[in-house]
Parts: C-alpha cells; sequence; structure tokens
C-alpha cells in the first residue's frame, strides 16, 4: 500500500470512528444506568469495559498493534455490546495461537 493510500486510509477510519463513538458512548451509558439498579456489579464491569474501549480507540490508528491487541478492543466492545442485549447477542470467537502476535 502506498503512503498516500495509507494516510487516506487512516483518515477514512478516524472520520469513521469520530460517527460511531458518540452513538456507541451514549448507547452504553444508557445502558449502565439501566443496569445500575438490578445488576450494579455488571454495570461497574460494563463501565471498566467502556473505559478499556476508549482507551483504545483514543490511542488512534497511527500505528500497528498484534492481533492480540485487535481482538481485545473487540472482545471489550461485544462485552458492552452484551450488557445491552443480554442473551439476544452471542459471540463465540478463536484465535490460532500463532497469530496473536502477528502485527
Amino acid at each position: 500500500m502506498t503512503n498516500r493510500r495509507l494516510l487516506a486510509s487512516c483518515a477514512e477510519l478516524r472520520a469513521l470512528r469520530a460517527q460511531i463513538n458518540p452513538h456507541f458512548l451514549f448507547n452504553a451509558l444508557r445502558a449502565i444506568a439501566g443496569l445500575i439498579p438490578s445488576q450494579p456489579e455488571l454495570a461497574h464491569q460494563t463501565m471498566e469495559n467502556l473505559a478499556q474501549v476508549f482507551r483504545y480507540t483514543l490511542r488512534g490508528s497511527e500505528k500497528w498493534v498484534r492481533v492480540e491487541e485487535e481482538v481485545e478492543f473487540i472482545s471489550g466492545y461485544l462485552r458492552v455490546e452484551q450488557a445491552k442485549f443480554g442473551d439476544r447477542l452471542v459471540v463465540e470467537a478463536s484465535m490460532e495461537r500463532d497469530a496473536a502476535a502477528i502485527a
């Protein structure tokens, strides 16, 4: 991939994240608020997962990360979504051990 194409792809990714993040954040906060009265521990864990997702997102997309880091980010995101959707969201994932270190 040429440097120009890489820069364009990064800019597109940043623009997409800027659009998605507020929507995701507000939905996640609404879900957490709904969990506090009946499932406070799940609300707390979901808030931790949300913080993890945003820490990863704020690090930016300028550097390459290991597959393992990307999978952890996706897992955190899915845990937030799981708190919101409950049993309606079922995810199964697997990864070859050797793939985790690929950057």
